[in-house]
């Protein structure tokens, strides 16, 4: 039987209704539930000082894209030494004291390792790996102690309010690569940890940090509990990662207006799969670069087809494919 231009009418009507009354007890449901997290942020503000490290933050203030996960996991593994000691001793809480980053070279592993101090509110030590190669085989015992001695006396001094002290071995691989034995070449890592283990009382207010591009290289004796217990890797950035980090490093020429209205970093994103982060850098630096006469001439702006030409020829690193 067919529906009378009323009926439907009425059934509208009623479609209509419901649809407001769900959309009415929808919004009463997001009100009394924001009102019930504001509630219990005031009433428990430190918990809920902690909740909110947990949550992905945008690092670009820091100068690093793409990186957004990764960085809030680190900042996550530090929280434990921003809570109050009665609460690590009532938990028997144990503080991360080795952080290993690997992953393809240029990914930001090493911009990461540097930038952890400004993640823990506190300085950064930082010792390349051709460095920790000349001072080990050097004889550096009494130099590696002396790296030890003002993280060991704040702490005797401040017990367990010492704030963090941050040390960085930047690109070990030349460990790996030297052409020694395994346990030789990562004789000045083994000697660090034996080192805060053998001190009068433990260093907890150290966190060692390196990175590498191959995990398996290292050691397994060094990726034990109390060692590099947490391996975080580093991978090639995704599209939006891309984006952002494009934005990034033509901020400047955006701001200055350098770029044609054709310029679309959307577009670059989506034909550099496959690019670090150094590679979009170095991508950003060429396109310049090229087109630097041009940018000296009146009204003349850098522009869509100025990029096509410089990936066209832009040179490949190992883990690079052609772009679209």
């Amino acid at each position: 039987m067919p529906i009378s231009a009323v009926d439907r009418l009425v059934f509208m009507e009623m479609a209509v209704d419901k649809g407001a009354q769900v959309i009415v007890a929808a919004t009463r449901a997001v009100r009394k539930r924001k009102e019930a997290q504001e509630a219990w942020r005031m009433q428990n503000p430190a918990a809920a000082e902690f909740a909110e490290l947990f949550r992905i933050k945008d690092f670009t203030h820091l100068g690093i894209g793409g990186l957004d996960a990764e960085l809030s996991y680190i900042t996550r593994l530090l929280q434990t030494r921003r809570l109050p000691r009665e609460i690590i001793e009532q938990n028997d809480a144990k503080h991360v004291r080795g952080i290993l980053l690997y992953g393809p070279s240029g990914t930001g592993k090493s911009l990461i390792a540097r930038h952890i101090g400004d993640l823990a509110h506190t300085n950064t030590k930082i010792i390349n790996g051709a460095k920790i190669m000349r001072q080990w085989f050097a004889g550096s015992d009494k130099k590696l102690r002396k790296v030890f001695s003002k993280a060991q006396k704040e702490q005797r001094r401040r017990e367990g309010n010492s704030r963090l002290h941050v040390l960085v071995f930047d690109e070990i691989d030349v460990l790996c690569r030297s052409g020694g034995p395994k346990d030789l070449n990562f004789g000045m890592l083994y000697h660090i940890f034996a080192t805060m283990d053998t001190m009068e009382e433990p260093l907890n207010n150290l966190l060692i940090v390196a990175t590498l591009n191959k995990v398996d290289l290292i050691d397994d004796a060094l990726l034990c509990p109390g060692r590099f217990e947490v391996r975080k890797k580093i991978s090639l950035p995704d599209e939006p990662g891309r984006l952002q980090i494009l934005e990034i490093h033509t901020a400047a020429m955006r701001s200055n207006d350098i770029f044609d209205t054709d310029v679309s970093l959307e577009k670059i994103a989506k034909k550099t799969d496959k690019f670090s982060g150094a590679d979009l850098a170095g991508l950003v630096g060429e396109v310049q670069r090229t087109c630097m006469e041009k940018l000296l001439e009146p009204n003349r702006k850098i522009n869509m087809n100025d990029f096509k030409n410089v990936l066209k020829n832009y040179p490949r690193s190992g883990h690079l494919k052609p772009p679209i």
